[in-house]
């Protein structure tokens, strides 16, 4: 047994590492790598490569800590104890922004952990990270209150993770009593991560200001930290969050300083994802020349860097600032769409389908409006969106109104609003004058 947590934290016992061993059943599928206390490894993955790693406990109450520094590639952790059971310890996908994973446990038991590193499968890209591991021969009170912040932090990240937000005011509760662990036990690192998950927790609680300030102190206090990577993630972060409060040359201030870090650290993925952000400010302002700029050069980073899905994504911003040529518009939805399926990236090509839907809804072709819009809805109930599939209603019901369908309006315009209603959709909520609209319609003689 083993008291696990999340990142790239491990504990483990009073550790003997053995790099990748032989004693593992399937190790010979596995490449073989070896990991010593203080000396880093790397390893270059293709989608559901792995790597194995054993450490020897010789007794109960070893410390075992593992970080992980992601570089453009998605992953699992995972750990198995002496006594064979498996046990994930972090998940994380390519798509977000790089950062060093930190996991750590406690061994219970003498013997011999495997921690296996698996590049994630299907529409992840192939990447590196680099791991280091630190060890003690025994796990002190501060080790043990890190652990215990570190699992409370787990949970709180399962618990946000539920559908439509469901757990999102839940994970309010355990974030907070895990930032205090991290206080009591002094670790900056954590109090950093943990803020940093607080602020996504009201985002998708849509308390936009509370996100906003939270961000701001967690901002604050990972500049005394000297970590140029975490510190453009929180750049980035703010950023994001003055958008979502309409704040556009704040939010642009802050993708600024985010895009020097990123530039300098060489994190191109991450110089992409700023770039796209300060597009969609500009767009914000009415500048979509402008955003077009930052687009452009977004758009080589990710066919630089191979990355399909991202193009994709960029593509469809680019539809966006070409609004006036809704020819130019949609041939850029269109590729976007085709990169979608050819990545089986569900909620994307969900997405897609929808943005060519309301292009379509803005040329008057309402029939192929409903269609693609239709498309979507297909892909959202599949994947349990609730709130896209809300928007895809809110979609359909407006082609079929303006397409003079004021029954089928009517409908599918309510379903849509007590799906907006489940989730609390606030952008769905903004759909009500249209609501109100139908219905003044739909009373005219």
């Amino acid at each position: 047994m083993v008291k696990s947590t999340l990142g790239v934290t491990a504990i483990v016992p009073a550790l003997l590492c053995l790099g990748m061993a032989a004693r593992i059943a399937n190790a010979q599928a596995a490449p073989v790598a070896r990991i010593e206390p203080g000396t880093p490894v790397e390893a270059t993955l293709a989608r559901g490569e792995s790597r194995h790693y054993e450490v020897a406990a010789t007794g109960p109450g070893a410390y075992l800590h593992l970080e992980v520094e992601q570089r453009n590639i998605g992953f699992t952790v995972s750990l198995r104890s002496p006594g064979g059971a498996d046990t994930v310890l972090a998940q994380r996908s390519h798509e977000l922004p790089p950062e060093t994973l930190e996991l750590s446990w406690e061994a219970t038991a003498a013997g011999v952990y495997r921690i296996e590193i698996r590049a994630n499968g299907p529409g992840s890209p192939k990447g590196s990270y680099r791991a280091t591991l630190q060890t003690a021969p025994t796990t002190v009170a501060k080790e043990r209150l890190q652990i215990s912040a570190e699992e409370m932090l787990v949970d709180g990240l399962r618990t946000r993770a539920k559908p439509a937000g469901a757990g999102a005011a839940e994970s309010v509760g355990k974030f907070e009593k895990a930032l205090t662990a991290w206080r009591e036990a002094g670790n900056a690192k954590g109090e950093v991560k943990t803020l940093y998950a607080l602020g996504l927790a009201y985002e998708k609680l849509q308390q936009f200001d509370k996100s906003l300030a939270t961000l701001l102190r967690t901002l604050e206090r990972s500049r005394s930290l000297g970590d140029k990577q975490q510190l453009a993630k929180m750049l980035y972060a703010v950023g994001v969050a003055q958008e979502q409060v309409s704040r556009f040359e704040e939010a642009t201030r802050y993708f600024d300083q985010a895009l020097v870090l990123r530039r300098e650290l060489g994190d191109l993925p991450g110089e992409e994802r700023v770039l796209v952000h300060i597009a969609a400010t500009y767009m914000y302002m009415s500048q979509p020349e402008k955003g077009r700029q930052y687009l452009d050069r977004a758009l080589v980073i990710t066919r630089e860097t191979n990355n399909r899905r991202e193009e994709g994504l960029v593509l469809s911003v680019m539809a966006a600032t070409a609004k006036n040529n809704y020819g130019r518009a949609i041939d850029y939805l269109e590729q976007a769409l085709a990169i979608a399926r050819e990545t089986k990236y569900r909620f994307f090509e969900a997405q897609t389908l929808t943005n060519l839907a309301g292009a379509y809804v803005d040329l008057g072709l309402y029939t192929k409006a409903i269609e693609n819009a239709q498309a979507a809805l297909v892909i959202n109930r599949e994947i349990r969106n609730r709130q896209s599939e809300g928007h895809s209603l809110h979609t359909i019901g407006a082609s079929y109104l303006f397409s003079a369908q004021y029954e089928k309006a009517r409908d599918t315009l309510e379903q849509g609003l007590a799906i907006t209603r489940e989730v609390k959709d606030l952008y769905g909520e903004a759909m009500l004058p249209l609501r109100a609209n139908i219905a003044e319609t739909l009373r005219r003689p």
